[in-house]
């Protein structure tokens, strides 16, 4: 016999269930390493989100290769809802590759973070002055991305030596070839060297951006001041097809999730700046990096 209770805990369960399978799955895709501290962003903030409300489950999806281009053009064609997490590499992989994506066909929803400072290493060397004795030099980089921007610039600053570019899949295999005494010189995010730099295996030549950091040299003190804006930046994008209303609901949620204590602390260990913009900051900012990355390109 099926009790007043039994079919009161069956209605709950029917209840919860039906609740679970109502909420609407979204991947936020991470393009680059599963291991970074930024494919960590991604994590917390999902977990974050998806503990405030229940109308969306957001689910976080690694899909790496091609600069980011693989999981951009994933989410432009997929049929349902999809959020990918990018940095700086969104503006610059298609002005070296103009078929990887159409920037065109993407907006922002939120940005999570800006100000990210990238450090030039060096085993061999330990500052620009040494740099410029040299007559040839093999700088380490991603191709497309914003560490190939800023060792182009480092040529320039190099006149007369002979710059090597050797592109590689991701950071942590440059820094380990500088290490090896592979590559005179290597690109990497500060908070990732800290562990190479505690165990005296590389030198920092310089970072980007206008902060200030113990241990680590700014380009801009040492008379560089046109790598100040040479930073990182991380939006969460989806396609254009995506309705202004529903990007404005995304923002809401997330937005919240950005600013939690936890997303903030991984944002800080990771040498980022913290914001906490509404859809319309973001998309201004998004416009006007597109101009300043073209600009920068095109130099």
């Amino acid at each position: 016999m099926i009790t007043f209770k039994s079919k009161l805990l069956l209605l709950i369960l029917a209840m919860t269930s039906y609740s679970a399978w109502s909420q609407t799955v979204v991947p936020i895709i991470w393009p680059f390493a599963m291991g970074s501290m930024q494919a960590n962003y991604v994590r917390a903030i999902a977990e974050d989100a998806n503990s405030r409300q229940t109308k969306y489950q957001f689910v976080f999806e690694h899909r790496p290769g091609a600069g980011g281009s693989i999981a951009m053009n994933h989410a432009l064609n997929s049929q349902r809802l999809t959020i990918v997490s990018n940095s700086s590499s969104v503006f610059t992989r298609p002005l070296y590759y103009p078929d990887s994506y159409d920037i065109s066909q993407f907006s922002p929803i939120l940005t999570q973070v800006v100000g990210q400072p990238v450090a030039i290493v060096s085993k061999k060397y330990s500052s620009m002055a040494e740099l410029k004795k040299q007559t040839k030099l093999s700088i380490g980089m991603i191709n497309g991305s914003i560490t190939q921007l800023l060792a182009e610039s480092l040529s320039k600053r190099l006149p007369g030596i002979d710059v090597v570019f050797v592109p590689y899949q991701g950071t942590t295999d440059v820094v380990r070839d500088v290490v090896a005494g592979h590559i005179d010189l290597g690109i990497e995010f500060a908070a990732d060297l800290q562990t190479w730099m505690a165990d005296k295996r590389v030198n920092v030549i310089g970072i980007t951006g206008r902060q200030t950091y113990p241990g680590f040299p700014a380009f801009v003190d040492q008379g560089y001041p046109e790598f100040e804006n040479l930073v990182v930046n991380y939006f969460f994008v989806v396609s254009t097809n995506v309705s202004e209303s529903v990007r404005q609901e995304l923002n809401e949620i997330l937005r919240m999730s950005n600013r939690s204590a936890k997303v903030v602390n991984l944002y800080r260990r990771d040498f980022a700046i913290p914001v906490d913009h509404d859809l319309q900051q973001s998309e201004q900012l998004w416009r006007s990096l597109q101009v300043y990355w073209q600009t920068f390109f095109k130099k």
